[in-house]
């Protein structure tokens, strides 16, 4: 266990030889005092020696282990340097510091010395014993895999995620039951109930398990795959332990308790009409209900209540609740279900005469507030009423500022706020608000490990946890020696070569400051053996296909030699790099061929060391038909609910098979650069889509079943707001983009816009204009400048700024600018001329005129601001301004309303307004009236003739079965049932007093009938889904906003 210690050395000269000889003095001069040096940090020994040299103290530390001493020596003196004896730790000196890092097993002595002017030096001596690090093993409870069609349980198929990966679902691995929990080598496990501890360790770490004797309380098997599989099988409790050992580490013991129990209930009892903590009822009033969520149907619900002043009546799992006389009851439910522990629930109702009038935020019983920041609740008092108001003060601070009630954030937490009504002759009316108080600081970042003692050639991993957890992560540094690789959370370290580096693990999060930890890589060279590994170790081929893989050995000199390969695979050596080349179709049999590829390397005086590759070539399925074919189902679903066909987008079909691909290395609707899926089809002039992603099937039919019993795929699947698809298939990934119609048609904004549809970016006005097309961006180029008034110049970057001293721009007008005696960048400034500090931007301004300095102090961003200094947090905008000041935290709580859709009820920026009903995805319901107001005014798009707009109010397209009453309509069926037989019957021979006799009206040629399916009653139009600014996780992203 390491100690902290802290110890003062007062060294006298005479008692340590080596130290600085003091100069002649008068005799009547004293002798220099000694210089005192104060260190702390971890793994100091307890008891120092004093010896001739000076003071020896003992330290242990790891291989590769990285340690900071703090230094504190006598005013006016400071540490002169630390000295390494044989080079095994390294020391660097820094303001008030040691930083210690040690190297490979052995020992090693630091010499510090420290001193200062006018006093002796004073010598202290590390003695730092280094030892192999303690194997770093992480283990984390989660679901046990799940055994894919045809394979064994803990495997993941070919070409494809977990077999339980749904279309859309980004985290197959499930959800862990909320009663296995795992605690400091004690697992509860209910029976029946099976969980896996996943073990995270260095590879060719050994793991060996001494499962539990006899007839145990659960099972426990150790998986190939890295995990220990547990199940619970009876009521009781066992224990195991499991051995980790490694080469490199020290090895370590895992000891595991196991307690298996019967399951509990998980009953969730939900309140309709009073809070569940503080149940109040009141006297002569009715709603009131109690619902049993979860509640099993064999469940037996025993009732027990000590008066009749409530009235209880149970309906499977739901209690209504009937307040008969004032009082307290006291209510319990004793729910028993075979199988499961018995659940008790207790309450005490309290029946009260009228409570007074009390109304808080708007019924809403949850809001979010940041530390230093304020939102405002709505109260709503009845009239003569009271409010007493308690929460927890070092969590918030509560001020009732008229009919508001203003909430700052104090400390990061959950703060329960309660405000209680209370009136002469009613009852008081309690309501609470739960506050969630969330920091704005530093993101914070926990590693599994701060330094790693590398192998070359051997990955290991290193956990990654960030809070928040959805900061973006980065890596850096490293890449002189290793390869390093992060994904969900893990670092993957792979040295290539000897020596030691630093690897910079970044974390940031918009609103949070960014944060960077380190960790200490050293990877020290194998005397007397060759390593040897490709990258990567296997091939997937397919017929004829060529592929490579590149060799890295150490030592770098040695030779390398190919062994031919088998069955057809042709293989060439040159330099580092293998080629590699499989047969044709022609040239096997199977539909698999796996071949092993070997290269040797040898040296004189090494032994021998080969690495193989594994090259599988697999014969490729016909998937021609397979994207037409899920075109022609999506229009099949779509006819069965009245909706027009989607037309196939040809043009944008290299966009669907390339996110077919993609998601095959990131199963998500972001694509693996960080953007979001819609980007894909921007190449192509379209400036939005739609999604849906599935993996993990075979056929179209198998594929088209999954999104279709997915409500938020068949959402997508069935909108009539979509105009075309594409669909994409590659080993058995699939992918539907859907084009909505505002995204068709030629843009009306710029001349010569060569992107299609609105929202991308366009604008009148050239300088707003955000379209990357190659017309836009000229016309951007060739519009007037609005940096420099009065610049001539048309063209974008020629010089202009609006700073005078950084114009470079040759015209007149820029150069009369730049030659103003007087400076026009600060309002005031009394000096004259140029490049004296003035800047536009009084946070960089650094002139020292009186006037700029009191620039500088005031707040230029957001008016009324009472803050003096620059930088601190103003924006102009209340929605991002992160100012401390009243009047700006005033200003944050009350976003505006919304000015861009007529009729909008949302208030704030960003929550999705546009002012285009097509483009809208505002979830108001004022935004909603617009949507339905503009898809009900288009045409209808069924019958040509139709005078009707929107949809469902008859047109067929087939006058046959069309029922609308419109003029248009009724005038073609008339037409259609007029026209002439095309064969028409004979005339018979006219009769000697020939009269004309009727022409009989043509009968129509059968037409075949389709199957006959029942006809859709018409239903409304379900109000749009809550959109995001990327599609959700489901797959069933709407077409995102532009």
């Amino acid at each position: 266990m390491k100690k902290m210690l802290a110890f003062i050395l007062a060294a006298a000269l005479a008692l340590l030889p080596g130290c600085n000889t003091p100069a002649p003095q008068a005799e009547t001069s004293q002798e220099a005092p000694a210089c005192t040096l104060e260190l702390a940090g971890e793994g100091l020994a307890l008891e120092p020696r004093q010896e001739a040299d000076g003071v020896h103290i003992p330290l242990e530390m790891a291989s590769g282990e990285h340690l900071t001493l703090t230094c504190t020596a006598t005013p006016g003196c400071q540490v002169r340097e630390a000295v390494g004896a044989t080079g095994l730790v390294g020391a660097v000196v820094g303001e008030e510091k040691l930083i210690l890092t040690a190297g490979s097993v052995g020992t090693d002595q630091i010499t510090v010395t420290c001193g200062g002017e006018g006093y002796q030096d004073c010598t202290v001596i590390l003695e730092v014993n280094i030892s192999a690090p303690v194997l770093p093993l992480v283990v984390t409870c989660a679901p046990l895999p799940q055994a894919p069609e045809g394979g064994e349980e803990g495997q993941l198929p070919e070409e494809a995620p977990p077999a339980d990966a749904l279309a859309g679902e980004e985290e197959p691995e499930g959800i862990l039951d909320p009663a296995i929990r795992y605690e400091d080598g004690k697992l509860a496990l209910p029976v029946a109930a099976s969980c896996a501890l996943l073990l995270e360790a260095p590879e060719e770490t050994v793991y060996t398990l001494t499962a539990p004797e006899g007839e145990a309380a659960a099972e426990v098997s150790l998986h190939p795959e890295g995990y220990l599989a547990i199940t619970g099988l009876e009521v009781g409790s066992c224990a195991f332990t499991l051995e980790a050992s490694h080469p490199d580490w020290s090895a370590v013991t895992l000891a595991v308790e196991v307690q298996v129990s019967l399951p509990a209930l998980l009953v969730t009892p939900e309140a309709e009409g009073f809070l569940l903590d503080a149940p109040s009822l009141e006297q002569g009033k009715n709603g009131y209900r109690l619902t049993l969520a979860g509640l099993p149907e064999e469940a037996k619900v025993e009732l027990r209540q000590d008066n009749q002043n409530v009235a209880f009546n149970l309906v499977k799992e739901q209690l209504s609740i009937t307040p008969k006389a004032v009082g307290v009851t006291k209510l319990n439910l004793d729910i028993s279900c075979e199988g499961f522990q018995p659940l008790s629930l207790e309450y005490e109702f309290e029946v009260t005469t009228t409570k007074a009038a009390l109304t808080l935020n708007g019924g809403k019983s949850a809001a979010t507030v940041w530390v230093e920041g304020s939102i405002s609740l709505p109260i709503a008092l009845g009239a003569g009423a009271e409010l007493l108001l308690d929460y927890p003060k070092e969590l918030v601070e509560v001020e009732r500022v008229g009919n508001t009630l203003s909430v700052k954030g104090i400390a990061p937490g959950t703060a329960v706020l309660s405000a209680t009504a209370r009136k002469e002759g009613l009852a008081d009316n309690l309501q609470r608000v739960t506050i969630t108080v969330t920091p704005h600081q530093a993101v914070a970042i926990t590693l599994g490990s701060r330094s790693l003692a590398g192998i070359i050639g051997q990955s290991q991993t290193v956990r990654v946890t960030t809070n928040p957890a959805d900061a973006k992560v980065t890596i850096s540094g490293g890449g002189s020696i290793a390869d390093c690789s992060y994904s969900g959370g893990v670092l993957t370290v792979t040295p290539f070569a000897p020596g030691s580096a630093t690897i910079a693990v970044t974390a940031s999060k918009a609103g949070y400051t960014t944060s960077t930890a380190y960790i200490n890589l050293t990877v020290a060279a194998q005397a007397g053996k060759i390593t040897l590994w490709t990258s990567p170790t296997y091939l997937n081929l397919s017929p004829g296909e060529e592929g490579s893989f590149t060799i890295r050995a150490t030592p770098e000199d040695v030779k390398l030699e190919l062994q031919p390969a088998s069955a057809g695979v042709k293989c060439q050596l040159s330099g580092r790099k293998v080629s590699v080349q499989a047969p044709g179709p022609d040239e096997f049999n199977s539909n698999t061929l796996t071949v092993m590829v070997t290269v040797t390397a040898s040296k004189e005086g090494f032994p021998e060391a080969t690495a193989t590759v594994s090259v599988t070539v697999k014969m490729p399925r016909d998937t021609s038909n397979y994207t037409r074919r899920v075109f022609e189902i999506v229009n099949q679903e779509r006819a069965k609910v009245g909706a027009a066909p989607l037309v196939y987008m040809d043009d944008i079909q290299d966009a669907a098979d390339l996110r077919a691909r993609e998601i095959q290395t990131k199963f998500s609707h972001t694509r693996p650069n960080g953007e979001s899926c819609s980007t894909a089809v921007i190449p192509y002039g379209y400036s939005g889509c739609g999604e849906n992603i599935h993996m993990g099937t075979t056929t179209p039919e198998a594929a088209m079943t999954s999104w279709m019993n997915s409500p938020g795929h068949k959402r997508n699947i069935l909108d009539t707001s979509y105009y075309g698809i594409v669909v994409g298939y590659d080993s058995n990934a699939w992918v539907q983009l859907f084009i909505p119609t505002w995204a068709v048609g030629s843009c009306t904004y710029c001349t010569g816009c060569t992107t299609k549809g609105s929202g991308h970016g366009c604008n009148s006005n050239p300088a707003l204009c955000r379209c990357d097309c190659a017309a836009c961006k000229k016309l951007r180029e060739n519009s007037t400048c609005t940096l420099c008034t009065g610049c001539t110049n048309t063209k974008s970057n020629h010089g202009c700024n609006a700073d005078p001293a950084r114009c470079t721009c040759t015209c007149d007008a820029c150069k009369k600018l730049r030659e103003n005696p007087f400076c026009t960048l600060c309002n005031g400034c009394t000096k004259t001329g140029s490049n004296h500090g003035c800047n536009a931007d009084p946070a960089r301004c650094t002139c020292t005129c009186d006037t700029c300095k009191m620039l500088r102090e005031a707040c230029t961003l957001c008016p009324g601001c009472t803050n003096t200094k620059p930088n601190h947090g103003c924006t102009g905008d209340p929605a991002t301004c992160t100012c401390t000041c009243d009047l700006c935290k005033t200003l944050g709580n009350f976003y505006r309303p919304c000015t861009i859709c007529t009729g909008c009820t949302a208030t704030g920026p960003n929550h999705g307004c546009i002012g285009d009903p097509r483009t809208c995805y505002c979830t108001c319901d004022g935004c909603k009236k617009l949507k339905e107001d503009f898809q009900n005014s288009l045409p209808c798009l069924v019958c040509t003739d139709c005078t009707k707009t929107g949809s469902n109010h008859g047109c067929t397209g087939d006058p046959a079965t069309c029922t609308c009453d419109c003029a248009g309509c009724e005038k073609w069926r008339q037409l259609e049932s007029s026209k002439p037989d095309p064969t028409p019957q004979p005339q018979p021979e006219p009769e000697p007093t020939p009269e004309p006799e009727p022409t009989p009206e043509p009968e129509p040629e059968p037409q075949p009938e389709p199957e006959p399916e029942p006809t859709p009653e018409p239903t409304p139009e379900p109000p749009p889904a809550e959109e995001e600014a990327a599609p959700p996780a489901d797959g069933s992203g709407e077409a995102p906003a532009p």
